[in-house]
């Protein structure tokens, strides 16, 4: 699969379409977040079903855009539904959001609140949000936003950030002494993987997210059922 979605697109009408295939296997490359998109563009104009094996970005679940595509591993925007449960576990009931200026970003935040309100049926359980920091993809400093949250009251923090802005954040607020005693950090899966995550860090990883040949196997096995 071309990083250049374009010829992506041209080699899926060439290569695929003209033979016609009933159903496509995408992966995810190492560069070009595109080109899975324009796999099931193109593929979805002519309802060929797309099963994506490690495309975990949320703009795929929007039917209206993709509206044949399928997937072994769910978006990251899912983990959402596993930090309410963390924080009513741990009784957390006031807490800051920090989240990344992308569709990801903005997919969890969202999910987040739609699931969070499905707690007020519970009198008792009330997650209060007394924050929302979103920040653009790139980061070079957080130090301005950590010493707001500083001055705020609720000590819990939910991040979604990629591997490289976590590390970014980290590294600020562990010289504002933010990572140890007193602080809750509930990250998402790549912001476990930055380098510098502090001990006690909470978070998900998928088992075998990775492991490409099961998610084909595993493609093909429901394709035919």
């Amino acid at each position: 699969m071309d990083s250049n979605p374009i010829r992506t697109a041209l080699s899926v009408c060439k290569s695929l379409i003209a033979k016609q295939v009933y159903a496509v296997v995408v992966s995810h490359p190492l560069t070009g977040d595109l080109s899975p998109a324009a796999v099931s563009y193109t593929s979805g104009f002519y309802h060929i079903p797309v099963i994506g094996i490690s495309s975990r970005d949320s703009a795929f679940s929007d039917k209206n855009i993709h509206v044949s595509f399928l997937r072994t591993v769910p978006p990251y925007s899912h983990q959402a539904d596993v930090w309410v449960e963390l924080l009513k576990y741990f009784n957390y009931m006031k807490i800051i959001f920090i989240h990344s200026s992308d569709t990801d970003g903005r997919a969890l935040l969202g999910r987040f609140q739609t699931t969070s309100q499905n707690l007020e049926d519970d009198v008792e359980i009330k997650v209060h949000v007394e924050s929302v920091i979103e920040f653009e993809p790139g980061l070079e400093s957080f130090v301005e936003h950590l010493m707001d949250m500083k001055n705020a009251q609720a000590r819990v923090c939910l991040m979604y950030a990629t591997k490289t802005d976590a590390k970014v954040i980290f590294r600020d607020a562990a010289s504002l002494n933010m990572t140890g005693a007193g602080y809750v950090w509930i990250v998402t899966e790549q912001a476990l993987d930055a380098p510098n995550a502090p001990e006690g860090l909470l978070g998900l990883k998928l088992i075998n997210a990775s492991a490409e040949k099961a998610h084909i196997k595993d493609s093909l096995s429901g394709y035919t059922l």
